[in-house]
């Protein structure tokens, strides 16, 4: 099992909060990103034989993800800002084509 020392716990729980921060408008759950976050996190730390996690380790760690960088919000499918198909014929009513 892993242990943390209190320091490196707040890092990463305000890691983790920009990171929602940075997510929130994409319509993303934030709460899975966080949870998928600190996994990641976990698991670097086992693969790294660390045991107790310090303030250093963590810091490393997150530099290699990077700062928790704003996602623009996903655009609506078929919403009011899509861009309508082309107009012919065929598409404006499937019954009446003009091909012979």
């Amino acid at each position: 099992m892993i242990e943390w020392n209190e320091s490196a716990r707040r890092v990463l729980d305000e890691y983790c909060r920009r990171a929602k921060e940075a997510v929130a408008a994409s319509g993303a759950d934030v709460e899975e990103v966080s949870d998928d976050l600190r996994r990641h996190v976990e698991e670097e730390l086992r693969a790294a034989q660390i045991s107790v996690v310090t303030e250093t380790d963590l810091r490393r760690i997150l530099a290699r993800l990077g700062e928790p960088q704003p996602h623009p919000p996903e655009p609506p499918k078929g919403g009011a800002n899509s861009i309508p198909p082309a107009l012919t014929a065929d598409n404006l009513n499937p019954h009446f084509s003009q091909r012979a």
